[in-house]
């Protein structure tokens, strides 16, 4: 019997994610079609159900790409209510950038040692979010974003060049931000445009 299901994908912010969620779907037995849209975060997967069951494409999704996915009736019980989850990146950014910047000033006083200690403080608490994803994406043999950002980064790390590497890993963090808040803005917009639709309308039939 064929089945049809929605899912809501958190952390469905660009084409990086799509191609992940197909490279898992494409190993999994019964999957006939997948479609996404990016700008509400939903996938609708049609699949054989005597051949992969529904809970079965759950867990194997969430498992093996790091993403939450919940079916999309469920969407509004599952939104992220979690502080770290919800602002994590957000907190590490701003703390990456303070840290990139103070370490700066204090290698134009010549403390350099104290400066290069709060460039890895600052290269390690965004690169921790390239990282993850980065393991993800290796372990389905894909060389996407994350991947080439983290080869950066190691780089940079092992021949000593620690502003470099910080740079590298707080600028990647902050566009990952402006990508997610221009994403939020536009589905917020579809939203409110959506709740404008009517609920009814009166026909008028005009005489034959």
């Amino acid at each position: 019997m064929l089945e049809k299901r929605s899912f809501k994908v958190f952390g469905l912010d660009c084409q990086e994610e799509v191609g992940l969620l197909k490279k898992v779907l494409e190993e999994l037995p019964g999957i006939l079609n997948v479609d996404f849209e990016v700008l509400q975060a939903k996938m609708t997967v049609e699949y054989e159900e005597q051949k992969i069951s529904l809970e079965k494409l759950l867990h194997s999704l969430n498992q093996q790409t790091g993403m939450k996915i919940v079916l999309w009736e469920d969407r509004q019980k599952s939104e992220e209510t979690a502080f770290l989850r919800k602002y994590g990146r957000l907190l590490m950014t701003t703390l990456s950038g303070l840290c990139l910047m103070t370490g700066v000033i204090l290698a134009c006083l010549h403390l350099i040692k104290v400066a290069d200690l709060l460039y890895l403080v600052a290269t390690f608490t965004t690169g921790s979010f390239v990282a993850v994803k980065a393991m993800y994406a290796l372990k389905k043999i894909r060389t996407d974003m994350h991947v080439l950002m983290l080869i950066a980064i190691l780089g940079a790390l092992s021949i000593h060049q620690l502003l470099e590497a910080a740079v590298i890993s707080f600028l990647f963090s902050l566009s990952v931000l402006l990508e997610q808040r221009t994403l939020y803005k536009a589905r917020k917009a579809i939203t409110s445009l959506m709740k404008l639709t009517p609920s009814y309308a009166n026909v008028i039939v005009t005489g034959k």
